[in-house]
């Protein structure tokens, strides 16, 4: 049932609803193939003199592609035929009247709840609680049909119906495992190309009737783009380091890495993807290398720019020994500084004009304790 599978696949985006082949074609999801020929007809010549045949309309291309596959291709149409209306007749599949009740429901608002998330950016903050509110609802009602011993059975009724030698029980196998998968993916994709709301969008998918894990993985496959590009950050940084410019590679990461890791942590937290945790942590070492680089490089004078990336640094790692290297490296920071300043006083010793003589004996002797104790220092300092 490879076929079933590839069309399960291929309709698991945000337009699930919109480029369904009945939606098109205006035909119920029950018709023969003799009512489906003659809308055919009926609806291709209104086309083709630019009159408007009904339905939801669409490129005339598209809309002959689907009559092509309702006829042609029984494991495709069997598919759309899930993810549109059954109507109120149960005639000829014997089911409960609240099944396609229910069923029809489910579709229509999973279908309003899309269409109005497409147009989020418009919504005031009371429409968003609302349309949160929407999409929980419509995950239960999926749910709740796809519980039902019903539903499997007018599958089941439904490739008896189409009687194809393409088709066969084995596909509600498929069916089964793979449908919570394709119901949820839009929602997931969603989540991945909205600016605004991936965090809630990504709450929104964990609470649709599909396995926890595999939604985790629907959400890290559609973070790729964005793992992709801290990667790209990343090897400019690390050339930057390698050619010994760590402002370059700090500003590669900031501009680039940071942003993307944000909208990571909204999409794809560390706390449940291990690889958002490993880049974060990768981000994190490179933010402290520039500093250790530039510190090393020109000492105190980059103390403001080595404890800002250090601090970046601390906020990224998830590694327990990543962390203790960036406080190490802070507290180094901090000695470099402070040498900085003893040999400043060093030589502000050096050319300062001779002490004039004192009348204490104990004050003299106090003094040439002091200038010992700094020379010794400057030594050690030094070595």
């Amino acid at each position: 049932m490879d076929s079933v599978l590839a069309a399960l696949r291929e309709s698991a985006t945000p337009a699930l609803y919109r480029r369904n082949m009945f939606r098109l074609t205006g035909l119920p999801t029950g018709a023969d193939r003799r009512t489906v020929r003659q809308r055919r007809q009926r609806v291709l010549t209104l086309l083709e003199v630019g009159a408007d045949p009904g339905g939801e309309g669409g490129d005339p291309q598209d809309v002959a592609r689907a009559f092509d596959l309702i006829l042609g291709d029984p494991r495709r149409r069997l598919v759309d035929e899930l993810f549109w209306y059954w109507d109120a007749d149960t005639t000829a599949c014997s089911c409960p009247s609240t099944l396609h009740r229910d069923h029809d429901e489910a579709v229509l608002s999973h279908c309003e709840v899309l269409e109005r998330e497409a147009r989020s950016a418009q919504l005031s903050p009371g429409e968003l609680r609302e349309l949160d509110e929407d999409w929980a609802d419509a995950a239960e009602e999926w749910a709740s049909v796809l519980r039902r011993v019903a539903f499997w059975d007018h599958v089941r009724h439904r490739i008896e119906a189409l009687d194809d030698k393409q088709l066969d029980e084995s596909a509600i196998d498929v069916i089964r495992d793979e449908l919570p998968l394709v119901l949820v993916k839009p929602l997931v994709l969603l989540a991945a190309g909205s600016p605004a709301r991936p965090a809630t969008l990504r709450g929104a998918a964990l609470g649709w009737p599909a396995p926890r894990d595999q939604v985790l993985d629907l959400l890290e496959q559609s973070a790729e783009p964005l793992y992709d590009e801290v990667s790209a950050a990343l090897r400019e940084a690390r050339e930057a380091l390698e050619g010994s410019r760590p402002l370059a590679a700090a500003t590669a990461l900031t501009r680039s890495a940071v942003p993307r890791l944000e909208r990571l942590d909204a999409l794809a937290p560390a706390a449940d993807h291990r690889r958002t945790s490993r880049t974060r942590n990768d981000v994190a070492i490179a933010f402290n290398n520039c500093a250790v680089q530039d510190i090393d490089t020109r000492g105190a004078p980059a103390e403001q720019s080595a404890r800002q990336w250090l601090t970046t640094a601390k906020g990224l790692a998830t590694d327990a020994g990543t962390r203790t290297a960036i406080a190490q490296n802070t507290e180094y920071v901090g000695q470099v500084v402070l040498a900085a300043r003893l040999r400043g006083v060093g030589r502000e010793f050096q050319r300062a004009p001779a002490p004039q003589p004192r009348t204490s004996g104990a004050g003299c002797v106090l003094w040439l304790v002091v200038v010992a104790l700094v020379v010794i220092f400057l030594i050690a300092v030094n070595r």
